[in-house]
């Protein structure tokens, strides 16, 4: 998905847009996470972690 590539931005403002992109690395590849989201116009957007739990 777009929103989690690094350099993504919806706006024309000066950022960096690695917010995301950060987001999703740091909790996939380092704490082995998933993460993702849903959106809809009426609702809004929720974006959602699921931790594994340790054994």
């Amino acid at each position: 998905m777009r929103i989690f590539q690094r350099h993504f931005s919806t706006k024309d403002e000066v950022g960096r847009g690695v917010g995301t992109y950060s987001m999703k690395f740091l909790g996939e590849k380092i704490l082995k996470c998933k993460i993702g989201f849903e959106s809809s116009e009426s609702k809004g957007t929720i974006f959602w972690i699921a931790i594994p739990k340790k054994e």
